[in-house]
């Protein structure tokens, strides 16, 4: 089926989803008291979808408001077996996957009536641990701060001094009663940034006068011992909803006429009017296509009125989506006259579901100077807009890129390398619906990851440069070359993918 769809149309490329699953270990070097055993019940919070934060550190605003507390955390470790009546925690989580990358937010609220001395809340921290994949096990190792590992964990992050580890970036606020934690994770494997079951958990750290140390968690236990992971931690179970649209839209009624879905999960539910229903918008994680009925081979397009018939059979849709971006940056071929070639990147199974829809794909270019407000307010260059506000472009052929996911958009006979190219793609779908209406479905755009003069890229290729003879990041570093082409360090910086008739050919490139 994959070399059939991409016969069907020429370009775009594969994105991979994230999820990720929280767990907290011990902060500070101090590990779990022998009661760490833990409960049979697991903590359970439902992690609903946003569009993306800015961390503030603030426990209003932006789409927390849509979007519960857990519950209190509980101390599972004291170095002194003592209490603080005054402490508590609990913390809000949403979601988001955007352009192949996968987000976990975290607001985190602690009461500690300690703040209000200047040398109290110092030595205060919290720490999260995550297992991306939901299945870990207590044989399962718990990395601290790698970057490659689906099940990992941060160092202790104190609340003093905000700081930025390879797993999360965060921002703290003083608040009436303590302080507020507002922090974002990224998925190590975007792939598991969907709707699903995670394993997760946030420990919190009180340091009180004395030295006294005391943990909490949400789970009421440690995120594991010896370096693996403790399956007590609790459960997230992020949902396609959006935080507003659950908020709004009310509970899902499992027995109505007509039930829609976003993969496995229910999302909304609708009883027939005189025997029809409207079929509603829906805000996903990728582009929201239409709906799919339960055979797969009718596509509708939200707005559409459905004939429900028999209401004594329950008719059920399938969202179908489609997640399709440019990657950043761009590539130049080295020889005259250039060419620039940008990469679109495609989810393979949603496209694969979409097939019987698809009657093409195309891609388009134009300088960028010919961009105006009006043009870039959407976020997209698409044809349309191009085409009703009379600017001029290139069509570009989409050139299938052999056994990857991905497709090339490639503008060539470039002869000006100091023009500025902005790039987009896009496929086209046709619906079921009695007009065989068709609709394109374009890559978003922003001028610092999509627009490109060859003179650009040829400078960065120019400098790219190793101190070793080797293939680094799937770069084969195998000329070293001489002080005539010098970039930066030149006596520990010297191998270039490059040959020196291919720099000089770059270097012109720059200077044209």
């Amino acid at each position: 089926m994959k070399k059939d769809l991409k016969r069907k149309f020429t370009a775009m490329q594969a994105v991979f989803q994230v999820l990720v699953l929280i767990a907290f270990s011990s902060i500070s070097g101090f590990s779990a008291s022998a009661e760490d055993a833990g409960a049979t019940e697991l903590p359970t919070y439902t992690i609903y979808r946003t569009d993306g934060l800015t961390l503030d550190g603030k426990t209003e605003g932006d789409d927390w408001d849509y979007v519960q507390w857990s519950s209190d955390f509980t101390q599972f470790y004291s170095n002194a077996q003592e209490t603080e009546p005054d402490f508590g925690a609990k913390f809000k989580a949403m979601w988001n996957y955007d352009n192949g990358e996968g987000y976990l937010y975290l607001l985190i609220e602690v009461r500690d009536s300690s703040t209000e001395s200047s040398t109290a809340w110092t030595k205060d921290g919290f720490i999260f641990a995550i297992d991306e994949t939901g299945e870990a096990t207590a044989e399962t190792a718990i990395v601290s701060e790698s970057t490659t590992s689906t099940c990992r964990r941060t160092a202790t992050m104190g609340t003093r001094s905000p700081s930025t580890s390879n797993l999360l970036e965060y921002q703290v606020a003083a608040s009436d009663s303590g302080y507020v934690v507002e922090a974002v994770y990224r998925f190590v494997d975007s792939s598991y940034a969907k709707a699903g079951q995670i394993r997760m958990d946030v420990v919190a750290q009180n340091e009180c006068a004395g030295g006294t140390v005391m943990q909490y968690s949400w789970s009421g236990v440690n995120y594991g011992s010896g370096g693996t992971f403790n399956p007590q931690v609790g459960v997230g179970i992020l949902s396609e909803q959006t935080a507003a649209g659950q908020a709004q839209g009310g509970e899902v009624d499992p027995d109505a006429d007509v039930l829609f879905r976003v993969g496995e999960e229910t999302v909304a539910s609708m009883d027939a009017v005189d025997g029809t229903v409207t079929l509603p918008e829906w805000d996903s994680r990728s582009a929201f296509v239409g709906w799919l009925d339960e055979s797969g081979e009718h596509l509708y397009p939200a707005g559409y009125v459905f004939a429900v018939g028999d209401t004594d059979t329950q008719t059920v849709f399938t969202a179908a989506t489609l997640e399709l971006y440019l990657q950043a940056g761009a590539s130049v071929l080295i020889e005259e006259p250039s060419a620039i070639r940008f990469t679109a990147v495609y989810d393979e199974a949603e496209l694969e579901s979409l097939e019987a829809f698809v009657t093409g794909a195309g891609g388009l270019a134009v300088a960028e100077s010919l961009l105006t407000d009006a043009i870039l307010a959407d976020g997209y260059i698409t044809g349309e807009e191009l085409d009703a506000a009379g600017v001029a472009y290139e069509t570009v052929a989409l050139e299938e890129a052999e056994g990857e996911n991905m497709f090339r958009l490639i503008l060539d006979e470039i002869t000006d390398t100091s023009a500025v190219w902005a790039a987009g793609a896009y496929i086209t779908v046709r619906y079921s619906d009695e007009a065989n209406t068709e609709r394109r479905f374009y890559t978003g755009y922003t001028a610092e990851d999509n627009a490109r003069s060859v003179a650009q890229v040829a400078e960065a290729a120019f400098a790219d440069r190793s101190n070793v003879g080797a293939e680094l990041n799937g770069i084969h570093y195998a000329f070293r070359v001489s002080s005539d082409y010098a970039v930066g360090d030149y006596a520990a910086f010297s191998f270039s993918p490059y040959t020196s008739a291919q720099l000089d050919l770059l270097r012109q490139f720059i200077g044209s």
